[in-house]
């Protein structure tokens, strides 16, 4: 078996944590993995969460931005573990929330901005490291992906290659050019189903009218075009054959 762990940062009681923790069982293969999970919003971060661990996946935040202010004492404790990980070469999987967090790690600003904001499911396209990269060369050249986020990196940090991009986002895909570790700003844990609820489940205390828009906005997903669902599923056969 398989040992992973992964990282939330969720309120405690928020029930979309079991929803990610379900969604990377699902991805992963829930007869192959051990999976850990621990919450940076109710235990503070610590590098040694990862040290029984073959891989660790980094999960979304729901509410919750990278350069807010107020996140920034857990922000500091998470960056105490990506450290680690890349000291260790612990093979990681960021998605969304921790693609951003790699992103503010090496010195980049996150900002929130309208113009790349997305929500549904896009088309993206793989670069050239792309194409070439053992994970990601299991796409398409073309290929769709799920999306909700307002806040973007805003632009290329050091030490990473850029493994695909988007006209509206540009900078999707990254790996760090001294370790195993990947991010995506689009959602390779869901399929457009899990993605339309989870968006909505975080619309829930909207008033009748904001949840009206909300509900045409979610349908912006495309349960057909679970294109990315299997790259959770193809990095962990990479790390089981020793080949990150």
């Amino acid at each position: 078996m398989i040992r992973v762990l992964l990282v939330q940062i969720r309120d405690a009681g928020d029930p979309m944590a079991e929803h990610e923790r379900r969604c990377v069982a699902d991805r992963i293969g829930v007869d192959r993995i051990e999976l850990e999970t621990r919450n940076a919003l109710v235990e503070p971060a610590r590098a040694h969460w990862a040290d029984e661990s073959d891989a660790v996946v980094i999960g979304g935040s729901g509410d919750y931005s990278v350069h807010d202010p107020r996140s920034a004492r857990w922000v500091a404790e998470l960056q105490t573990l990506i450290d680690h990980l890349l000291a260790t070469r612990r093979p990681t999987f960021a998605i969304c929330f921790g693609h951003q967090l790699l992103g503010h790690h090496l010195g980049v600003p996150v900002q929130t901005s309208e113009p790349q904001a997305e929500l549904g499911t896009v088309s993206l396209r793989l670069t050239q490291h792309g194409e070439r990269d053992p994970l990601f060369s299991s796409l398409d050249r073309e290929f769709a992906a799920h999306t909700g986020h307002s806040d973007h990196v805003s632009h290329l940090p050091q030490n990473v290659l850029v493994l695909a991009e988007g006209d509206r986002c540009a900078l999707q895909a990254f790996k760090h050019i001294d370790a195993p570790f990947y991010t995506t700003q689009f959602h390779p844990d869901m399929t457009g189903r899990e993605a339309h609820d989870r968006y909505m489940a975080y619309r829930e205390a909207l008033a009748a009218a904001e949840r009206a828009e909300a509900k045409a906005r979610a349908d912006r997903f495309h349960p057909e075009r679970d294109d990315t669902s299997v790259l959770l599923r193809r990095f962990i056969d990479l790390v089981e054959r020793g080949q990150l």
